[in-house]
């Protein structure tokens, strides 16, 4: 184990840990926005640039491994006014929009911009201005909402294994974009959606379709029926914090009835009769010398 001081406190690590892992381990925050846990660090950011005695700069604690005798500030002035520029210049480049965005109030650079006091805009200049991709059938893509951190660049290159999407050109330039700056629909997107998961901003987003449920839930010449897929019962649940796997059948049910739609309809039972068939499938294969392996899912990207 490694002997090193952070904020003055006595820390124990093993030798290879980053000092982000390090701080964490003993209950200290350091803001990221680049950082993956399980991939390999970038340091892109600079948002978590911490103080290390006898190093002249800054140093990005999430690709710093720690060393015997380390002394460690996270949040010495020196660091928070270097974080809170970055995160000045960060907003200065992205739309004054918050209170219509959809990721108002759950949004990373917010947090931010409230952590560090951002109240005034110090640096005025060019912004980026591109328009939204709006061409894929589930998700929308909004360039002007990036902030260049590469957590989808790196989710859909190096764990999805797809490439749909990277960075291009250089400086106030560089973007996130598809090949050739097509549409996603064109792309080799998957629509697995764990872009999406990983964005901090509204950059990578659902498509909402609230405006024509709602529009057909206000007409009152149509009959409106929902369909829930079984594993909706369990994943509301914990939008709402309660214990993992917890059943909400009942209180879902009743809110999409208060809502206004005559019928709910559940997909149980068709997914039961989905899982027969494959049973049936395998055991055809298996029996008779198919191709195997056989795979099933319901995710979209195994259509496309």
């Amino acid at each position: 184990m490694i002997e090193l001081k952070i904020n003055n406190i006595n820390v124990k690590a093993e030798e290879g840990m980053t000092i982000l892992d390090a701080a964490k381990s003993v209950g200290i925050r350091i803001p990221t926005l680049c950082h993956m846990k399980d991939l390999f660090p970038t340091g892109a950011c600079r948002i978590c640039v911490v103080e290390v005695d006898g190093m002249r700069g800054l140093t990005p604690s999430c690709a710093y491994p720690v060393s015997e005798g380390m002394k460690v500030q996270t949040n010495s002035p020196r660091v928070r006014q270097a974080r809170k520029t970055i995160v000045e210049l960060l907003v200065e480049n992205h739309p004054d929009d918050c209170l219509i965005c959809v990721r108002n109030k759950n949004c990373e650079l917010q947090d931010l911009s409230e952590q560090y006091s951002i109240r005034e805009h110090r640096f005025v200049g060019e912004k980026k201005d591109h328009a939204i991709d709006i061409s894929s059938a589930s998700m929308e893509r909004d360039p002007a909402k990036c902030i260049l951190c590469g957590r989808c660049v790196r989710t859909c290159n190096e764990i999805q294994k797809v490439g749909a999407i990277d960075f291009t050109n250089r400086g106030f330039k560089s973007n996130v974009t598809t090949p050739f700056n097509k549409g996603l629909n064109v792309s080799d997107c998957i629509l697995c959606g764990q872009c999406i998961l990983v964005c901090p901003t509204a950059a990578l987003r659902e498509k909402s379709h609230s405006k024509e449920v709602t529009s057909a839930l206000n007409d009152k010449s149509k009959y409106t029926v929902v369909q829930i897929a079984p594993a909706v019962r369990a994943s509301i649940g914990e939008e709402y914090n309660l214990p993992l796997g917890t059943n909400v059948t009942g209180q879902l049910v009743t809110a999409l009835r208060r809502l206004g739609f005559k019928k709910v309809f559940d997909t149980n039972f068709a997914a039961d009769l989905t899982i027969m068939e494959e049973g049936t499938e395998l055991i055809s294969r298996v029996t008779n010398g198919g191709k195997l392996p056989m795979f099933t899912s319901c995710c979209p990207g195994w259509v496309k």
